[in-house]
């Protein structure tokens, strides 16, 4: 798919598909009740029906799967994200039981993640785009924590959990950007449109009057249009209206000062 596709609000997207499939539903039925006559159609019913509807459960089973499988890509960015945005606001509560300057190092560094998560990489993951500012964030702190000494065994227990807890953030923001790039390919892609206008066109074989010819062929219309746009809604986790914003990290953010005016 092309990736401009997801950053169109949900509405015009959903006008857009229904146009198009309208369009190749019209053209379909204009041509076969032009060349196909209508007493020809009524007389091939029977194996006609056959090989439309064998053609609509495949498209149906093929749909649920895909569908299936871009919802599970979305809940797991959901997750994935809650999980981070968690891990912020408990590391930077746990560094209050840490001794100064690292307590404040620590604590800086949560809010400059969060901040570069907000800023920088939600609106690029929003393009399709990867960046590594969180990231460097996370180097920065963890360079910092090395350099330091733990004076008594207390604060090394404490400052081994807390790195334990950065570890684990380093390994969500790597889930975050790779649950991204588990879209559908291109291949998929392609594949599913064929179905989706094949399954169009074939409904027009059907010898039917023409009135309810239309009614039927507009409902179908209708679903394959809904189909494609909940894919495209769901395939891209952080793009387009329906996507995982950063409300979440800017809940941390609050969470923190709120944490830091209480100390």
């Amino acid at each position: 798919m092309f990736n401009f596709v997801y950053s169109i609000p949900s509405l015009p997207l959903f006008l857009i598909l229904f146009l198009i499939a309208s369009v190749i539903s019209a053209s379909a039925l204009f041509l076969v009740y032009r060349y196909v006559p209508l007493v020809l159609r009524k007389r091939e019913n029977v194996p006609s029906g056959y090989v439309v509807g064998s053609i609509s459960v495949i498209y149906a089973v093929l749909a649920g799967f895909v569908i299936l499988y871009a919802m599970n890509n979305f809940d797991k960015a959901s997750v994935i994200s809650v999980h981070e945005a968690s891990l912020i606001t408990k590391i930077f509560r746990n560094a209050s039981r840490l001794p100064q300057p690292v307590q404040t190092e620590i604590q800086q560094g949560m809010r400059d993640y969060a901040t570069a998560v907000i800023n920088i990489e939600f609106p690029a993951l929003a393009e399709d785009k990867i960046t590594i500012a969180g990231l460097g964030v996370l180097d920065k702190l963890d360079h910092q924590l090395n350099l330091y000494t733990p004076p008594n065994t207390v604060v090394f227990t404490r400052l081994h959990a807390i790195h334990e807890e950065i570890n684990d953030l380093y390994a969500t923001y790597d889930q975050r950007m790779n649950i991204n790039n588990s879209a559908l390919t291109p291949d998929l892609w392609t594949l599913f449109l064929i179905s989706s206008v094949l399954t169009l066109v074939i409904n027009c074989i059907l010898g039917v009057y023409i009135r309810l010819h239309i009614v039927l062929q507009l409902i179908l219309t209708l679903m394959v249009s809904a189909t494609l746009f909940l894919i495209i809604a769901m395939d891209h986790p952080f793009s387009g209206s329906f996507s995982i914003t950063s409300q979440l990290f800017q809940t941390s953010l609050a969470e923190m000062d709120k944490y830091q005016k209480s100390e």
